[in-house]
């Protein structure tokens, strides 16, 4: 049994292997994602950022005299001074003198820009500069600050910006930052991919909803192959929980020498719709009698342990091969044959979906439709891995 489990093994593999484009959904988004944002980010403008500090005070005249009290005091509690100085440095005004005190060309203006504002709780003035050129940008900042400082003198009486720190050559660039984008870019191709897996599932599902509403086979008058699949899916997951077990049948029916080759596809239809009525009394009403393939009938036994399955389908067998249908196959006498693959499944480690109980109701079947008149195998699934096979020529 070893040598016919290692086949399985193999061959079951083959049948229930997830499909390999899920991960390419995955994965595609994310690289498309990321080298579009480099190359994009590669191709921006690289912007460099200096600052420079100032310290809002009373005029240093004050110092000896009473009014210096009076202005620190001022200078610390009025919002409205610390913020018109931040105004006048990132104006229009400022910023036109400092172009003209540095002689800049069209050219050199260009992303060139300034701004300002008060560190909050102190009566700091910050002055922050952008621009294409680290060299210009420092130079920029420090003309920007001397245009302030001439013009808050002529502003306040008592007040005046002392240089604190002064603004140096910016070593890399602020932005683009092609790190950033490029995080921002794996999680926003992560999240498309995600999204795409999921919608290609949604988008898959309707048609499955679909075929499953047709749960009776036009052809044969028994349930279809989608119902069957679906109606085991549920029992599996009853096993579970009620730890009953349940069987599972697979019958290949063989008529005489006649093979799938030398009949038309309506023959073999009409032959297993003639021998559907046969396998009705065998079966409960929870039963579950279905076209499982052209020449296969599947039967679906809840509750039915190994040894009541393995009595019925013996004796199913055994009736099914007294069958001569003397209307049979364009108006021939023919003798019916029949190949039972059973499997018996209660909860274990082996099996753990639909896909691996139908695959050893196959292999099962496989063994058994060796001989020309039929066989019967049935496989037994210990919850240690182990498997007991029967089988019967």
């Amino acid at each position: 049994m070893s040598n016919q489990y290692k086949n399985f093994s193999t061959w079951i593999s083959d049948k229930t292997r997830r499909p390999y484009w899920a991960g390419w959904l995955l994965i595609i988004p994310v690289v498309i994602t990321v080298i579009l944002t480099f190359l994009l980010t590669s191709r921006l403008t690289k912007i460099y950022e200096t600052s420079s500090t100032y310290v809002i005070r009373p005029r240093s005249e004050l110092i000896l005299d009473d009014e210096f009290v009076k202005a620190l005091d001022t200078v610390s509690r009025r919002i409205e001074i610390n913020t018109t100085f931040a105004e006048v440095a990132q104006s229009d005004l400022i910023k036109d003198g400092a172009i003209s005190r540095l002689d800049l060309t069209k050219e050199q203006r260009q992303k060139l820009s300034a701004s300002a504002s008060v560190l909050a709780g102190t009566n700091i003035l910050e002055i922050r500069v952008q621009g294409k050129n680290p060299d210009l940008v420092r130079d920029f900042a420090i003309a920007v600050g001397e245009e302030t400082v001439d013009y808050v003198k002529n502003l306040y009486d008592i007040f005046e910006l002392e240089p604190l720190d002064s603004p140096s050559v910016p070593e890399a660039p602020s932005s683009p930052n092609l790190w950033l984008n490029l995080l921002i870019a794996f999680i926003i191709g992560a999240a498309i991919g995600v999204g795409l897996f999921y919608l290609s599932r949604y988008l898959n599902r309707p048609r499955q909803e679909f075929v499953s509403v047709n749960i009776i086979d036009p052809e044969t008058g028994a349930y279809s192959k989608p119902y069957f699949q679906k109606r085991l899916l549920q029992e599996m997951s009853r096993v579970k929980h009620s730890k009953t077990p349940l069987s599972l049948s697979l019958i290949k029916l063989k008529f005489d020498s006649w093979t799938m080759d030398e009949v038309t596809h309506p023959e073999w239809i009409a032959e297993m719709k003639n021998l559907k009525p046969f396998f009705e009394p065998y079966i409960r009403e929870e039963d579950i009698l279905a076209r499982y393939d052209v020449d296969t009938f599947g039967i679906l036994l809840p509750e039915i342990g190994e040894e009541p399955a393995l009595k019925l389908m013996k004796k199913m067998r055994q009736e099914l091969s007294s069958i001569k249908n003397d209307n049979g196959l364009r108006g021939k006498k023919v003798k019916v044959y029949g190949s039972i693959g059973l499997v018996t499944y209660l909860p274990n480690k082996m099996v753990t979906s639909e896909d691996e109980l139908i695959g050893f109701a196959n292999f099962a079947l496989k063994n058994a439709d060796k001989s020309s008149t039929g066989g019967l195998t049935r496989y037994l699934i210990g919850s240690d891995g182990s498997i007991d096979e029967f089988q019967e020529p």
